[in-house]
């Protein structure tokens, strides 16, 4: 494990993640769906969104163009579950 908490995320926390997914061969609704969920937890937190800050939408820029150019086509997004909740926090710690 590492020492990263996963709540409240950092973006650069966010950034890994979202990285992560990528290379475990998601898609990008799938990955923005993660994200999506993270903005909500953090927003009804009263805190920032990760998706504000410059090194996510970098990021999610990167990977949507990155999976394009690879040729990934549009589909239905897999659902956020709990198991995902526990791989953020497996992932990143605290």
């Amino acid at each position: 494990m590492n020492n990263r908490k996963w709540f409240p995320a950092e973006p650069e926390d966010v950034r890994d993640y979202l990285l992560y997914l990528q290379a475990r061969g998601l898609a990008v609704k799938t990955i923005q769906q993660h994200l999506g969920q993270l903005n909500m937890l953090h927003r009804r937190s009263g805190l920032p969104r990760p998706s504000d800050s410059n090194a996510v939408s970098l990021v999610m820029r990167r990977i949507r163009k990155e999976n394009v150019d690879a040729g990934e086509r549009a589909k239905q997004a897999l659902a956020f579950e709990r198991t995902d909740f526990d791989q953020v926090r497996s992932t990143h710690g605290k």
